[in-house]
């Protein structure tokens, strides 16, 4: 963790995705506070990664409320891919896309395969996820 800690350090504006490494971490382990702080840091990333992150903190910290549905809609539009591997719907595929690109199923991929532990690590997140992700996008939020 201090080696991500000192890449985003030398490199802020992280040219080399560093913190998608480091948020995986920060999910698997539950240190939410520091999760959220790195999602703050880069508020302007609308990656699939980022906006299922924010969901997965809002949805340990408060379960099912308007806030966290709200967040699990943003994440949806973001990527409506990811439900389908996170839930077994869809296997992932043996080898790692080799381009991937934003909101399609190249990213839903390799979001899934980095970050589904942390999600599976909280209780109850993985039926919310399939819950919400049924619902129609207007009751979603």
């Amino acid at each position: 963790m201090a080696y991500c800690v000192d890449m985003l350090r030398f490199d802020p504006m992280d040219n080399q995705g560093i913190r998608y490494l480091m948020a995986t971490c920060l999910a698997d382990l539950g240190w939410d506070d520091r999760l959220e702080d790195l999602l703050k840091q880069f508020k302007d990333d609308r990656s699939a990664p980022w906006a299922y992150s924010a969901a997965l903190v809002a949805f340990r910290r408060e379960g099912d409320t308007d806030s966290s549905r709200a967040l699990l809609a943003e994440a949806l539009e973001a990527n409506s891919h990811v439900p389908d591997f996170m839930l077994d719907r869809r296997k992932l595929p043996a080898q790692s896309p080799a381009l991937i690109g934003y909101g399609d199923e190249s990213e839903a991929i390799v979001f899934t395969a980095d970050f589904v532990s942390g999600w599976k690590k909280t209780p109850g997140a993985l039926e919310w996820l399939a819950r919400i992700s049924h619902q129609p996008r207007r009751e979603a939020l």
